[in-house]
């Protein structure tokens, strides 16, 4: 049985991997250095987005992250057959 991850858990892997990648990617290229944007959103959570561009390996890339909340009112607009996670 597999064990539940607390979401705090989960979303602090998740930014260290988007750390890790970027700078290998960075170190790869050995020229360009990502771009970082972090961002919210309205309903809760948000995110960072990171790009890189014009280096000697990479034309462009991006690595983003996000974790955004929904409300109630998601379930109106969603497709019938959505369902959220619990």
């Amino acid at each position: 049985m597999m064990q539940e991850l607390p979401i705090h858990t989960v979303k602090d892997y998740l930014l260290q991997l988007q750390q890790t990648l970027c700078a290998t990617f960075a170190s790869v290229d050995g020229l360009a250095s990502f771009s970082e944007d972090q961002w919210q959103h309205t309903n809760g959570g948000g995110g960072i987005t990171r790009a890189i561009a014009n280096g000697r390996v990479f034309e462009k890339g991006g690595i983003n992250f996000s974790h955004v909340r929904f409300t109630r009112s998601f379930y109106r607009i969603a497709p019938r057959n959505y369902r959220l996670p619990v």
